[in-house]
């Protein structure tokens, strides 16, 4: 691996999950709960943080207090949220621990809630979103600035690929499980289907290839243009994805 492509952020360590907000109640005093935070995945991420290891979040969090107190907590114990996505009207999970003859007792209320309503598309997706805006951003002159525009491609390359190839596998699954009766006749996952095969069209035979070169000039007018058309495309696949859900 070059110089210019290791110094790209990387992560030893990413946890995927649910984490939710803690009210356990005072042993001393049964009315009385203190906040706090849980969830197996985010408290591995946390540790792995302060142990000295780069770590990732990847989750669904309510756009509530809750959630933003997560992300908050995350953000102070240095875990990368890269991959926590705010569920815009989704809510944060929470749960109460009690204590009675038996010892701690867990409640649980997550039914429904933004952590749980993850689609297995989300991730490559997300993944693929951060391969594709870091190089076009680059592009664009915006981000990495110190290291040209061929270097960041190479660098991202494994990243698009991969999560390309997931989220071709997972989509096959979705639509060959449930999907071909409910979207059949949905227009907005058609015209999903239609930004993700020009994306993907488009990514490998111009934008790769364009930024794979070694004499690319980022932010000149060329390149912004292949970053911007690129954006589109991606952007009307995401946006699509979700529109969905509310056709």
């Amino acid at each position: 691996m070059s110089a210019d492509a290791a110094s790209l952020p990387t992560l030893d360590l990413v946890c995927l999950g649910e984490a939710m907000v803690e009210f356990n109640q005072s042993p001393d005093e049964p009315t009385r709960y203190t906040a706090g935070f849980g969830g197996d995945t985010s408290n591995c991420a946390i540790a792995a943080a302060r142990i000295g290891a780069r770590s990732g979040y990847i989750t669904q969090i309510g756009d509530d207090v809750f959630g933003a107190r997560l992300l908050a907590l995350w953000r102070d114990e240095g875990v990368d949220t890269a991959g926590v996505r705010v569920l815009p009207g989704g809510d944060t999970g929470v749960y109460f621990v009690t204590h009675g003859p038996n010892g701690h007792e867990f409640s649980y209320l997550r039914s429904g809630s933004a952590a749980s309503r993850m689609e297995p598309a989300s991730l490559p997706l997300a993944v693929i979103g951060g391969a594709v805006l870091v190089v076009d951003l680059r592009m664009f002159g915006l981000g990495f600035r110190n290291q040209p525009v061929a270097a960041v491609a190479t660098a991202a390359r494994p990243w698009l690929i991969g999560s390309l190839a997931l989220i071709l596998l997972t989509g096959y699954l979705l639509f060959s499980s449930l999907a071909a009766g409910k979207y059949y006749w949905n227009f907005a996952w058609w015209w999903k289907m239609y930004f993700l095969l020009a994306a993907i069209v488009y990514t490998f035979t111009v934008r790769q290839p364009f930024a794979l070169r070694r004499a690319v000039n980022a932010s000149a007018g060329v390149a912004k243009l292949v970053a911007g058309v690129s954006i589109f495309l991606w952007l009307g696949v995401a946006v699509m994805g979700r529109a969905i859900g509310f056709i």
